[in-house]
């Protein structure tokens, strides 16, 4: 079943195709700041060399999140092409959401909440998007993780090395909202 929102994102982008719909330079701007901001994140941000539990690590198993906390002098460095992947992430999230809006689709945007654990511990993070009361998530995919991974909840849960689903998850408590799903767009030919 195919979601209203998805639904009228397709249209709007045939009706664009066709030259009979524009994106409004409001939904342009907006679109061009969260690029910006995205950049200043990850330009300006902190070290990634620092550990600390986030929304999007929480789902990882534990002996990983172990070895990324006290294990990190010997741990193996990110390579360079892994903030071109985050960065390409964010603008996808960005012109998603733009779409979103252009096709009239109202959501509340990013908010930073934090999930408090019951023995005190605090974990941060900024969902993407509130859309039917629901936290939604936008992930950028290859096509392999977009066809295999993303296939299905069933196919998400069997293979969810990187945790989106505790990720969405912690989202949701913390925001005290409904678990709602996946905006997964993929990145080599725009399918979502």
């Amino acid at each position: 079943m195919h979601h209203h929102a998805e639904l009228a994102v397709y249209s709007f982008l045939q009706k664009a195709m066709k030259g009979e719909s524009d994106m409004a330079e409001n939904i342009r701007e907006q679109v061009a700041q969260d690029v910006k901001a995205a950049l200043e994140k990850q330009f300006s941000g902190p070290s990634r060399d620092e550990f600390k539990l986030r929304m999007s690590n929480i789902g990882r198993p534990k002996c990983q999140l172990w070895f990324e906390k006290n294990d990190s002098e010997d741990k193996t460095p990110l390579p360079p092409h892994f903030l071109m992947n985050m960065i390409i992430g964010d603008i996808v999230e960005a012109v998603f959401k733009g779409l979103l809006r252009a096709a009239g689709i109202s959501f509340t945007d990013n908010e930073k909440v934090t999930l408090k654990l019951e023995d005190g511990t605090e974990i941060n993070g900024e969902f993407d998007m509130v859309l039917d009361d629901a936290v939604d998530d936008v992930k950028s995919a290859s096509p392999w993780s977009y066809q295999n991974k993303f296939a299905s909840s069933a196919a998400l849960a069997d293979g969810d090395s990187f945790g989106y689903i505790a990720q969405l998850v912690g989202y949701s408590r913390a925001a005290g909202k409904r678990m709602g799903g996946w905006w997964v767009v993929n990145k080599a030919n725009g399918e979502f």
